[in-house]
């Protein structure tokens, strides 16, 4: 759905597609990603490769590609492994839509991302080529909602009982810090955004440092700092800056 209606992420694909365009064999990865589609539409290669390790997002992505006529150019592989006999070529780029039905939040994007290009660094050309994390200190409005008990009486039943079971639930099940997804609260930035964490997949992947310590500095003390927000930056070709 996210692929149908955001314009300038599909014509960011679209746009590489069409400057790479003319391949042998290319591996695309993304659950359930439309790209494959477009590419081969395009005459992005001649073979396009997806990988879709969970079964049923690989057999919903099929149905597409059947009722697109696309059986010829599109294969559908649930490993890796299974490459080994089907290419008549290797596979010379290898394009990823960040976005795995298995991350809770989209932080944990990253870290399949990273994990999918390490086996293949050394010999593929790797799409995006540059990700970047960004945190910006944010006071939320109503973030204490969250866990607020009720206190109130509703046709002259008392909600306290109700309350005293919702705080007890809270407290052995609720971690301190929750994530949530930034368009749930309206809120105030308190500062300007800070890059905690970047990678250009032209560098070593065993570079990249497991622990790393950033400082968010807050420049407007009026209200209190509840929350710090995250985003993630894509960058599909490092020749490009616009992308």
């Amino acid at each position: 759905i996210a692929q149908l209606n955001d314009k300038e992420r599909r014509n960011a694909f679209v746009k590489l597609f069409k400057k790479h365009k003319g391949l042998k064999n290319v591996l695309l990865v993304g659950d359930l990603s439309m790209m494959p589609l477009v590419a081969a539409k395009m005459g992005f290669a001649e073979k396009i490769f997806t990988l879709q390790e969970n079964w049923l997002v690989g057999m919903s992505l099929k149905n597409f590609i059947y009722s697109n006529d696309l059986e010829d150019k599109i294969e559908v592989i649930n490993q890796i492994d299974s490459l080994a006999g089907k290419l008549t070529a290797p596979i010379s780029h290898l394009i990823l839509d960040p976005n795995f039905t298995n991350a809770v939040d989209p932080l944990q994007n990253i870290v399949k991302f990273l994990t999918t290009i390490k086996q293949f660094i050394s010999h593929m050309k790797i799409f995006p080529s540059k990700v970047a994390v960004y945190a910006v200190p944010v006071h939320f409005l109503h973030l204490h909602k969250i866990r607020w008990p009720l206190k109130s009486t509703c046709e002259g039943f008392k909600h306290d009982n109700f309350d005293f079971v919702l705080e007890n639930a809270s407290n052995i099940a609720d971690e301190n810090v929750e994530p949530f997804s930034l368009w749930e609260y309206a809120g105030h930035a308190l500062g300007q955004p800070t890059c905690v964490f970047n990678y250009d997949v032209e560098a070593d992947i065993n570079k990249i440092s497991s622990v790393t310590t950033t400082k968010l500095v807050i420049d407007d003390s009026s209200k209190p700092c509840n929350g710090i927000a995250f985003w993630i930056e894509w960058k599909l070709d490092s020749s490009d800056e616009n992308n």
